[in-house]
């Protein structure tokens, strides 16, 4: 609560990179930093008990992706970093050492459909890295991606897709290029989106104007923001 007194609390075995509420008031995480033979997106329910669960080995193997690898965390699989409800029997997610976002099919744990870049669009030799993907209305709307920091919105005048780079440029590593940072996204309505970079929160409308942003220092060299969201209370 507010006061600080926690209401409800559920051990976990793995690390949970974000968390997202479904329909259902499920509650839907994707371990970031799971092994192959564990599963990549759990869902409870607010007994704690697993409702249903996917694991990305069997699309990664019926795929030839070339998978970049974490230099902190060399033995994850897929590094799978978002997951959220499409609708009642859809999953969508990111699967960020793949380059790849998937739709998954509840009911089988089928991919339905993926979304993958091509190795001439890689911007680093870590390729696009997707992060967060955003939903509205049973569509994918935009998503993050980290090489480099930008972000992919649906422009909804046009009817089509905006990249915009998100840099920081207070936010330089030693060997003086720009650091990049994990982006959380979030659409909150009438063209507007809250974005996180390395070093700022931002408030962007869809062609990248800035609305309002708060920044804070980059050292020491792990600080900064990862999993943000904006909500007003009533």
């Amino acid at each position: 609560s507010r006061s600080g007194e926690v209401l409800s609390e559920f051990p976990l075995n793995n690390i949970s990179h974000s968390i997202e509420i479904t329909s259902e008031g499920n509650l839907l995480f994707p371990y970031s930093w799971s092994q192959e033979d564990e599963s990549q997106i759990t869902e409870i329910n607010t007994d704690g008990d697993v409702v249903w669960e996917w694991s990305a080995k069997n699309f990664i193997n019926k795929h030839n992706f070339k998978m970049s690898v974490s230099s902190r965390e060399p033995k994850s699989f897929v590094a799978i970093t978002g997951a959220i409800e499409l609708d009642l029997d859809t999953i969508v997610a990111t699967l960020s050492q793949a380059n790849v976002i998937v739709f998954i099919n509840k009911k089988d744990g089928s991919v339905e459909k993926f979304i993958t870049f091509s190795q001439n669009e890689w911007s680093s030799n870590n390729g696009k890295r997707p992060h967060t993907p955003v939903v509205l209305n049973k569509e994918l709307i935009g998503y993050s991606l980290r090489a480099p920091n930008s972000v992919k919105l649906w422009d909804f005048d046009c009817e089509c897709y905006k990249l915009l780079e998100v840099k920081d440029k207070n936010a330089i590593r030693k060997d003086g290029k720009n650091r990049t940072r994990s982006l959380s996204l979030q659409y909150l309505g009438g063209g507007q989106w809250f974005v996180s970079g390395s070093t700022m929160l931002r408030q962007i409308k869809t062609d990248g104007a800035e609305i309002w942003k708060a920044k804070i220092s980059p050292k020491p060299l792990w600080s900064g923001f990862h999993k943000v969201i904006r909500y007003e209370l009533e």
